[in-house]
């Protein structure tokens, strides 16, 4: 079956998290030695019957189709998309600052403005490019106010937006 890890995932029961902690005996009364988190294992139960119930299929097709939304709405606003379309992502798209562009300003108004957060660039491509996340629980309303906000800030940050 594709992805059994996902499948086995599935059917895990949280106390079997507790087979890898350190246990101490005190008194005769057996504890863990840490504090359990037990969040992010309820969390990833939670995400994984999100998946399976939405049908792995269908999450890869809702991921490209976003993913190419995000192309598409960068290309029509005038920006360079950093890969070249034929090593595209659905998770994730880079878009490259052009020549001019306050990178820094417009990541800055974008999240005070719209309380919308995109990443920047890591080592060399720092002040290069910027980065959308499009993965999980993205859906097309939020690329478009995504898009919206973006068409609305890049003048004030000296990038003049196709008409």
């Amino acid at each position: 079956p594709p992805l059994p890890a996902l499948e086995r995932a599935r059917t895990l029961q949280v106390y079997s998290v507790l087979a890898c902690r350190p246990v101490s005996v005190v008194d005769g009364l057996r504890s863990l030695t840490v504090t359990t988190c037990f969040g992010p294992v309820f969390a990833m139960q939670v995400a994984l019957d999100m998946i399976l119930k939405e049908g792995l299929k269908n999450v890869f097709a809702r991921h490209a189709k976003i993913g190419k939304m995000t192309r598409e709405g960068i290309k029509t606003l005038g920006l360079k998309l950093f890969a070249e379309e034929s090593h595209a992502s659905d998770t994730v798209t880079a878009v490259s600052f052009p020549e001019g562009m306050d990178g820094k300003k417009f990541r800055q108004l974008l999240s005070s403005e719209y309380q919308i957060v995109v990443s920047g660039g890591q080592q060399k491509l720092d002040g290069r490019i910027f980065r959308i996340g499009h993965m999980g629980l993205v859906i097309e309303n939020d690329i478009q106010e995504l898009l919206a906000a973006m068409k609305s800030l890049l003048p004030k940050v000296g990038f003049k937006v196709k008409k």
